[in-house]
């Protein structure tokens, strides 16, 4: 190595001395690592080509043993996992040159290509250091590795008992195969070798020949009329095959198009709009679809189901003892009616000497008739009261007092028929009796003395009515004090009334059977009471209320699940209802809503689904083929661009087969099918050199002093599991020690920079080929990965990486550049925040750009792509064949806001957790892995996290991968679904995001999702500025609005098909 070149590799050591000086915390493990290389540098060390070039810009690789070395390697290519010519590209650049840059944005291939190279490199008997600034992404790339190698691949990702427990796994199967007969071993692969050369010639002699089976000459065939050549049709074919190939069916040349142009486009609008799930629904539900009750009337049967199931269990008890006919049409309300007032009345005498009464009563028929006659009789003195008040009614009338009444009626009596005799009193009559001088004298009509016969009946009638009051009083004092009634004392118009009430609630007791409890009977028919009842208490009327009730609720209740079971039973057999019959079964009012939206859509739809089957048996007439293609096709949202133009497909094929049977179509079609054969049998040959390749060229290279040192360093390990204290940290330096003699037999060690300096010194071999995978995350300080190796691959997307510092930072950086790497090319570069990715792409010689998306539909990648990637990824259609979900781009708008103080929406949170719980009851979701990814700050993701610990069972969570995080701690990760949560919200002021970082961040976390993106917002398009990437994402998903973003599932089929 020149001098010059020499010195400024030791200026950039100095410099990097000097950097890690600037921090105190720095390990010495790096201290100790560079002044290791300075004194390799010193000493005139063997420096790798990829360390040399990085200050020689004029350097070239001349190493001719290299080249030779790597002749093979170049030319036989062995990749074992599926590939691209990009990736394939890798290996032949790595053989002919030092150094090989791999650029490859989200998605495209970067751990799988690695896993492919280690492949490759191991069939071929190199070693392989394979690193990375974190471990994270070489965990990911150890379960990419086929397992038959994958013990050959030591990892040390993780602590040093860990790391021993990864390492041991590799070492217990490379011991075990130290005993393999190498020979014989050999002699398979050399075997397997020449099978793959000549399946490859062989293939290279297929092409050739299909090609030459495809040329026609200047023959000349008739169509519609016209001549055209072969070859002018050959080219015309060629030249619309991708757009109008899509007929497969065999039509006839002469044979015209089933349907108009217009019509087939009306086809392919109706399927791609309805599904086929749809189109059998509507079959098989046939009438019922209009005939099935509303999903209210359902709903509110359900409701009142389960209203009378609460108390179910009491209505039943309150009749347990009652013999009841359910088929009886009792008139409750006319019973509770019964019941209600014999209940109200017993309660109103209650503590009431009417109680008193009832008492009596109960004991015998002798007390019933004394009151009876009692209660006629005061009736009778009552009316004849009335009678008699109603008639003298507005007369003012006075009589003597302190007379016995019954005396005065009986000489009043005789003074009346006086009057009525004679219309007067004579002075005669007075002389003769005496006793009614006082009496004349002193009764008073009106305030006059009487001296009509009028005033005569007036009196007369109002001393009756006084006679008939005092015989009232007596009847009644003397039949109801006994039974603790108060004594009437006086006769008035209240105490008239008091007694009517008094006697006809006297006139119920003593006929209570016949008007009370016979009726109740009665309207009760068909109830038999197996226990005795007594009639005359409360308590009976009560619970007889509450028996009547649980009659009419049990019923009810029986009659409502008998009408759900008919419904059942009546649409269970029937397809289409299922979620219907579920819902009713189990009385889900939610699903049942749910369930019922499908019926509605098909009564929306069912004109188009009629007019769709019409169409769908024209073509299928002819074109079987084509119809399973169309209810196939899975890009439903491009199908009318697609398979636009049917008249010219017609004759597009209606040409191919013209084409076909002239230049033999069964030479053509076995030659393709013989292209597969070998190529199939290629990938197999691949796998099982690379398998024994791999295991051959390891056990081979382990010598008798590797072998001891293994088996040593098997027994460490074992001690050390069952030691502790200094016994296992004595243990642990003994299989450190065994480790460095058997390191060289191992041939892909995977771990990260951090681990590489401890574990690997300078002085030992160097490396074949060092991979630094996420190199875009490592900067210059990876020259210590690159010093290790012969050659290089450094796998990384700088767009990827936000190198962010303080300007006082940049300042003390800068000074150390100055002052150290003065005359060094680009040493302005040699900076902390430029990757080694970076730097690579300015001195190694060859660039591999990765451009084909292998992870995400091409309508989540979309917006990546565009927005940071200026439309350079090549995005995969029909990538996944497993059915697709309904939308690969969703937004949910939340009435969230956000906190005041923290970076958290709770609401946005809570629904994003709703959703995800959705997902992960949603049989279309089965197998499917999550990730949640907040767009501001940790804060949202942690409460998302906590929520879903809340909502989902371990064993979910870890099934699936769900992990919550921010864009960084998705860097080279991915997830079948993932869940954006935006968090802003218009109740706290936000600033638009803008900078470069904001824009990778955005673009980071839009690359996560292989087949669905979910986006969860709080604010409008309109709260955005419009050059915010916020508004950018937002506006990107919204525009997959529901209708164009729906897809049909590949399991359905066209009844027609």
């Amino acid at each position: 190595m020149p001098m010059d070149a020499r010195e400024k590799l030791l200026r950039v050591v100095s410099y990097l001395i000097s950097i890690r000086e600037l921090n105190p915390k720095a390990g010495k493990a790096w201290s100790k690592e560079l002044e290791q290389i300075a004194t390799k540098i010193d000493h005139g060390g063997y420096m790798p080509p990829s360390i040399q070039a990085l200050v020689d810009e004029s350097y070239v690789d001349e190493d001719k043993v290299n080249v030779e070395e790597w002749e093979n390697t170049a030319q036989n290519i062995l990749y074992p996992l599926s590939y691209s010519n990009e990736q394939r590209e890798i290996a032949r650049r790595l053989a002919e040159s030092f150094g090989v840059v791999v650029e490859g944005p989200p998605g495209t291939g970067k751990s799988h290509s690695i896993a492919n190279l280690i492949c490759h490199l191991l069939a071929h008997g190199k070693r392989i250091l394979v690193t990375s600034e974190n471990d994270k992404p070489l965990r990911v790339l150890l379960n990419k590795i086929p397992e038959p190698i994958r013990p050959l691949c030591a990892s040390i990702t993780k602590s040093d008992i860990e790391a021993l427990k990864e390492l041991d796994n590799s070492i217990n199967k490379i011991v075990e195969s130290l005993d393999i007969n190498l020979e014989s071993l050999d002699m398979h692969i050399k075997s397997i070798s020449e099978s793959l050369e000549e399946c490859r010639r062989k293939q290279q002699l297929l092409q050739q020949n299909l090609k030459e089976a495809g040329t026609t000459g200047d023959k000349e065939i008739k169509y519609c009329g016209k001549k055209y050549k072969l070859s002018s049709v050959k080219v015309w074919l060629e030249e619309n095959e991708k757009q109008y190939s899509w007929i497969e069916d065999d039509i006839k040349p002469t044979q015209k198009p089933l349907i108009t142009d217009a019509k087939f486009s009306r086809l392919v609008y109706l399927i791609s709009n309805i599904s086929k799930d749809e189109i059998s629904q509507f079959d098989a539900m046939g009438g019922l679809l209009y005939n099935i009750p509303p999903c209210d009337e359902l709903i509110a049967k359900i409701q009142r189901m389960m209203d009378i199931r609460k108390s179910y269990r009491g209505y039943q008890k309150a009749v347990k003892d009652w013999c009841i006919s359910y088929n009886s049409d009792y008139d409750y309300d006319y019973i509770m009616k019964l019941l209600e007032n014999a209940q109200r009345f017993l309660e109103d005498i209650k503590e009431t000497w009417l109680q008193n009464i009832l008492e009596g009563t109960r004991k015998g028929e002798t007390a019933k008739l004394v009151l009876q006659q009692t209660i006629l009789k005061s009736n009778y003195y009552i009316k004849k009261i009335g009678s008699i008040v109603k008639e003298i009614s507005g007369h003012n009338i006075q009589i003597p007092k302190g007379m016995d009444i019954y005396l005065l009626a009986n000489d009043f009596d005789i003074i009346y028929k006086q009057y009525e005799q004679k219309g007067k009193v004579s002075r005669l009559f007075r002389i003769f009796h005496s006793q009614c001088q006082s009496i004349l004298e002193k009764c008073l009509v009106d305030g006059k003395a009487v001296e009509t016969k009028e005033q005569a009946k007036i009196a007369k009638l109002y001393i009756e009515q006084c006679s008939i009051e005092e015989s009232l009083k007596k009847l009644w004092n003397n039949s109801m004090i006994e039974y603790g009634a108060q004594e009437v004392g006086s006769i008035n118009l209240n105490t008239l009334t008091d007694l009517e009430d008094y006697i006809n609630k006297i006139d119920v007791i003593i006929n209570w059977d016949k008007r009370i409890k016979e009726r109740i009977i009665d309207s009760m028919r068909k109830i038999v009471f197996l226990n005795e009842i007594d009639w005359y208490s409360v308590e009976t009327y009560s619970n007889l209320q509450y028996g009547v009730l649980s009659i009419k609720y049990i019923s009810e209740y029986e009659n409502l699940k008998s009408y759900i079971n008919n419904i059942e039973k009546l649409i269970s057999n029937i397809g289409g209802f299922e979620e219907i019959v579920i819902a009713l079964h189990k009385m889900d009012i939610l699903s049942l809503r749910q369930s019922y939206k499908k019926v509605h859509r098909l009564k929306e739809i069912a004109p188009n689904i009629r007019e769709l089957e019409y169409l769908l048996e024209k073509v299928n007439k002819d074109c079987p083929k084509l119809v399973q293609r169309l209810i196939n096709e899975r890009d439903k949202l491009n199908m009318l661009i697609k398979y636009k133009n049917f008249s010219i497909a017609w004759s597009w094929r209606q040409l191919h087969n013209v084409l076909n049977e002239e230049i033999g179509e069964f030479q053509i079609e076995n030659i393709k099918k013989e292209i597969e054969l070998e190529e199939e049998k290629e990938v197999y040959l691949v796998k099982s050199l690379v398998k024994k390749g791999a295991w051959f060229n390891t056990i081979s290279k382990i010598g008798e002093s590797e072998k001891r040192s293994l088996y040593a360093w098997k027994e460490a390990v074992r001690r050390i599991e069952k030691s502790s204290g200094k016994n296992k940290s004595s243990y642990m330096k003994l299989a450190k020690k065994e480790m460095k003699n058997f390191k060289d037999a191992i041939p892909v060690w995977i771990m990260p920079i951090s681990k590489v300096i401890e574990n690997f010194n300078l002085s030992e071999k160097p490396f074949d080929v060092v991979i630094i995978d996420e190199g875009s995350e490592s900067n210059i300080f990876a020259i210590s990965a690159l010093i290790r190796a012969k050659k290089a691959v450094i796998v990384g997307d700088d767009k990827q990486v936000n190198h962010e510092a303080s300007e006082s930072s940049r300042r003390e950086v800068q000074n150390l550049i100055d002052k150290h790497l003065n005359g060094i090319p680009h040493s302005e570069w040699f900076d902390m925040w430029t990757s080694i990715h970076s730097t690579a792409l300015r001195v190694f010689p060859a660039r591999v750009m990765l451009r084909e998306n292998f992870r995400s539909v091409p309508e989540i990648i979309g917006f990546s792509n565009k927005l940071y990637y200026s439309n350079q990824i090549v995005p995969i259609t029909n990538l996944f064949n497993n059915g697709v979900l309904e939308g690969a781009v969703k937004t949910v708008k939340v009435e969230g806001e956000r906190d005041k103080v923290r970076t958290i929406n709770i609401k946005e949170a809570e629904s994003l957790v709703d959703k995800i719980s959705e997902c992960c009851n949603d049989p279309k979701y089965k197998g499917m892995t999550m990730g949640v990814i907040s767009l501001l700050g940790d804060a949202q993701s942690e409460i998302i996290e906590s929520l879903i610990k809340q909502r989902l069972e371990e064993k979910e969570i870890s099934s699936r991968k769900l992990i919550c995080g921010n864009p960084n701690s998705f860097q080279g990760d991915e997830r079948d679904i993932i869940f954006l949560s935006m968090v802003i919200a218009n109740n706290v002021k936000f600033a638009a995001l803008t900078r470069e970082g904001d824009i990778r961040r955005f673009a980071l976390a839009a690359s996560r999702a292989r087949k669905q993106m979910w986006l969860f917002h709080s604010v409008e398009l309109q709260d955005l500025k419009a050059d915010c990437v916020r508004a950018n994402l937002l506006r990107y998903c919204m525009s997959f609005n529901e209708e164009s973003n729906k897809n049909i599932n590949l399991k359905n089929i066209y009844k027609i098909a």
